[in-house]
């Protein structure tokens, strides 16, 4: 399933469908979702992000899948993107939106991004 979605990521990769791209290998889908919000330039991005939990929502949301990759995309590449994934055979699921600032899952994490970039750069002081 990994080598397959690592195949996928290619086609996806070359047709220029993809903005950014973070698997959830570690720490799960909300750490994933985190790190690409903090920039390299030291600037925020936020999400708005609504999730239909099918598990638990502590699974849903910290469980480390090396099968799973966070990806935006130009919504005005939805339609193509969603295609070949259904071409490809491979689940996905769309999850929100790019803002700024605000870092939001459903009601369970509504907070600054800024404020969870300074806990991630002062974790291990």
């Amino acid at each position: 399933k990994e080598k397959k979605l690592y195949e996928l990521m290619l086609v996806l990769t070359d047709l220029e469908l993809i903005n950014s791209a973070h698997d959830c290998s570690d720490g799960g889908l909300s750490v994933a979702l985190a790190e690409s919000c903090f920039l390299p330039t030291g600037d925020n991005l936020g999400v708005n992000i609504d999730i239909d939990f099918s598990s638990r929502k502590d699974f849903a949301l910290f469980g480390e899948s090396h099968s799973s990759i966070v990806v935006t995309i130009n919504p005005r590449n939805l339609e193509t993107f969603e295609r070949i994934m259904r071409k490809h055979n491979y689940p996905f699921q769309m999850l929100g939106s790019v803002g700024k600032e605000t870092f939001r899952i459903n009601n369970l994490i509504n907070c600054k991004t800024a404020d969870l970039r300074d806990k991630w750069d002062s974790a291990f002081d």
